[in-house]
């Protein structure tokens, strides 16, 4: 949200889902903002060492020119 333009005009839509490969995927169009907001990435970082820390697996952050997209693995598969 910190890089998003978020109004009623254009709403921000969050897709939650998960993948056949048991994957938590967290995604979201890109609508940048006209002033750019200054990042230093660290709440990223701060997350996927916060998810090995605790689950001993990588979190993937895909930041294409459309879409943002977080892809967790699963820590328990339902039965």
């Amino acid at each position: 949200m910190k890089h998003n333009v978020i109004s009623k005009q254009y709403p921000l839509e969050v897709d939650i889902y998960t993948t056949e490969e048991d994957m938590l995927v967290v995604s979201n169009k890109v609508q940048p903002k006209v002033e750019e907001s200054v990042s230093s990435g660290i709440g990223l970082k701060n997350l996927w060492g916060r998810y090995r820390m605790l689950t001993g697996k990588d979190l993937y952050i895909s930041n294409r020119k459309d879409y943002f997209k977080v892809s967790l693995p699963l820590i328990n598969k339902s039965v």
